[in-house]
C-alpha cells in the first residue's frame, strides 16, 4: 500500500454505545471517547492517523495480533490486506467493540477474518503469529509505552513486531541527532530499545515507508500544524516540530 491509500475503510458518524462515543468535534474530525475521556482521534480529511500505520500494514502477513481497537482504522485496513489471513484484536472495552461492529456493518466492511477479544493487552500471553502490532498506547507516556511493549513482546512469539508510535519516535531520533534515515541509523536506534522481535536490521521497504510517513508529515504541516504540535505537546518534546522541519528539508 502507498501512503496515499492509507485510510480507514469505515464511514464515521456521531455514535454512542454505552460508555463509548464517537464525536465529531469539527467537520471530518472525530474523537473516540470512553467514559468522557478521549482515547483516539481520527481526521477523515487528511487521514494522517492511518498514514502512521504504513509500515505495519505493509509488513503484516498471515496471522496478525493487534492491541487496541480505537476507532477501528487499522483493523479495517487489515481486513482488506490480501496478505493477511487472520486478524486478532485485543480491546479492553466491550462498548468500543460494539461501536466498531455497528460502524463496520454500516460501512459494508467484510470482517470474516477478524476476531476481537475483550481483554487488556498487557495480559496477552502465549500468542503465536507472524505479526504483532501494538497500538493501545494512546494515553501513555513514552516510558510507559516502552515498558508495555517489552512486557507483551516477552510473553508472546511473533516474527515481526511494531508499535505505535515507533515510526514517529525513530523520526524524532534522527531529527534530534541530525542523522539520515537509513538502515544503519535505524539499527542504532532499534538496538537501543532492547525489544524482543522488534526489527534491528530492516530492508529498504521499511525505510522507504518511513520516509513516506515523514514526507506526509511535511505535507500536513503546510495544511495543518496539529500533527507535529500534538506530538510536541503530548510527549514534551522540546522544539520537536522545529527540529523536524529543519531536518526534513535537508
Amino acid at each position: 500500500m502507498n501512503i496515499e491509500d492509507c485510510k480507514s475503510f469505515l464511514n464515521y458518524r456521531p455514535l454512542k454505545v454505552g460508555k463509548a462515543a464517537l464525536v465529531e468535534k469539527s467537520k471530518g474530525k472525530f474523537s473516540l471517547l470512553y467514559d468522557n475521556r478521549v482515547w483516539m482521534n481520527y481526521n477523515t480529511v487528511t487521514h494522517w492517523q492511518a498514514a502512521d500505520f504504513l509500515v505495519e500494514y505493509n509488513q503484516a502477513a498471515g496471522r496478525v495480533i493487534v492491541t487496541g481497537l480505537g476507532v477501528g482504522c487499522f483493523a479495517s485496513m487489515l481486513c482488506n490486506n490480501p496478505n493477511v489471513k487472520e486478524v486478532i484484536v485485543y480491546e479492553k472495552f466491550q462498548d468500543v467493540i460494539d461501536l466498531f461492529y455497528l460502524l463496520a456493518e454500516e460501512s459494508g466492511l467484510q470482517t470474516k477474518k477478524l476476531k476481537i477479544k475483550c481483554m487488556d493487552a498487557n495480559e496477552i500471553k502465549d500468542e503465536v503469529a507472524h505479526s504483532m502490532c501494538l497500538l493501545h498506547h494512546e494515553n501513555n507516556t513514552v516510558n510507559e509505552i516502552f515498558e508495555s511493549v517489552r512486557h507483551i513482546a516477552n510473553n508472546n512469539s511473533v516474527n515481526f513486531l511494531w508499535f505505535w508510535p515507533a515510526t514517529q519516535k525513530y523520526l524524532e531520533y534522527v531529527g534530534e541527532k541530525m542523522l539520515p534515515i537509513n538502515t544503519n541509523t535505524f539499527q542504532q536506534w532499534s538496538t537501543s530499545l532492547n525489544i524482543k522481535n522488534f526489527p534491528i536490521q530492516v530492508d529498504e521497504k521499511i525505510i522507504s515507508d518511513i520516509i513516506s510517513v515523514k514526507e506526509n508529515n511535511l505535507k500536513l504541516v503546510t495544511y495543518n500544524s496539529e500533527r507535529l504540535l500534538m506530538y510536541e505537546q503530548k510527549y514534551k518534546l522540546k522544539n520537536f516540530s522545529q527540529r523536524f522541519m529543519k531536518t526534513s528539508k535537508e
